[in-house]
């Protein structure tokens, strides 16, 4: 088995952190103190595991019964986690999807990281 940190933050090409803008919903009272909900841009920082959950939830061209269960599976075990233990059949599933859903350098450092595992 081999284990993930899903927590490990990804830094771009520059050395900074990589930061992302994620939509969040929250409850705001108006003038009037009626409640509505208002979707606010929050800004945090890139982790392995978003990325990878990211990946696994991303649509691709191969739709077969087998493969969104493996990437729906993944996905179940990542989600709220901050650490997994995958088999060498999930890693390397892993490092497939990452190669498929991100530019060279994204790509690049995330099976980087899986491979020291």
């Amino acid at each position: 088995m081999n284990t993930i940190n899903l927590k490990v933050e990804l830094y771009n090409r520059y050395g900074s952190v990589q930061i992302a803008k994620i939509p969040t919903k929250e409850m705001v009272a108006d003038e009037k103190g009626e409640l509505h909900e208002e979707t606010k841009m929050v800004e945090t920082n890139v982790t392995l595991g978003a990325l990878l959950i990211h990946a696994c939830l991303k649509e691709s061209g191969d739709r077969t019964e087998e493969t969104i269960l493996k990437k729906f599976n993944l996905f179940n075990e990542m989600e709220g986690q901050d650490e997994i233990e995958v088999s060498d059949e999930e890693l390397e599933t892993l490092k497939t999807l990452a190669a498929e859903t991100y530019d060279v350098f994204n790509a690049g450092t995330i099976i980087t990281i899986l491979n020291t595992k």
